[in-house]
């Protein structure tokens, strides 16, 4: 089993504004037919998010990420690993004490963590740029790869992206303008629900 957590993706990422083959063909023709300007977040916290998609359960309210201090948090990951036998990975290139992101994917049933650090350390392109979150998603290309077709019997392997944090950019406008300057294709509103 592979879980993408795809984060947000940035616009480049999924190709909607070519004729090229995209990742993503539903989401163009949603976004053609005006679906996109109609969206909602019940869950605008990124650590949080990601714990409902390994659980499936809401996660504790408040900021405090207390799903990082159970030390088992019911999941089909563990379920994996009780039934099959299997072996669980999370490939991240967000950085994993961010929120204690790597004692939340451990209650989920994560044993095995590669973060930035040991992704860069696999023979990658240098051009894998550095932030504040982590690093680029090229990371993901060299070690994960390998790693699965070594894994020599079931595994749940998590990916956890980071492209949708920076740059925000968008076709014809640049990071700079974003704050002042809507796009023309969309306007996105986001509510969170109590």
């Amino acid at each position: 089993m592979i879980i993408i957590i795809l984060e947000s993706v940035c616009w480049k990422g999924l190709n909607l504004d070519t004729t090229d083959d995209t990742p993503a063909p539903v989401l163009r023709r949603l976004a053609a037919e005006g679906v996109a300007a109609k969206c909602y977040v019940s869950l605008p916290h990124s650590s949080k998010a990601q714990f409902t998609i390994l659980t499936g359960t809401h996660p504790c309210s408040g900021v405090e990420i207390r799903e990082a201090m159970r030390e088992r948090s019911a999941s089909v990951i563990w379920s994996l690993r009780a039934h099959k036998g299997a072996s669980t990975v999370c490939f991240s290139v967000q950085y994993l004490p961010f929120e204690n992101t790597a004692g939340m994917l451990g209650a989920c049933g994560i044993r095995t963590l590669f973060g930035p650090d040991q992704l860069s350390k696999s023979p990658v392109p240098q051009s894998a740029a550095q932030s504040s979150f982590g690093a680029d998603d090229a990371l993901l290309l060299r070690l994960p790869p390998q790693w699965m077709s070594e894994a020599g019997k079931p595994f749940a392997a998590v990916f956890i992206t980071m492209a949708a944090h920076y740059p925000y950019n968008w076709p014809g406008k640049t990071a700079s303008r974003l704050a002042s300057t809507a796009p023309t294709f969309t306007t996105i509103r986001c509510t969170k629900r109590r």
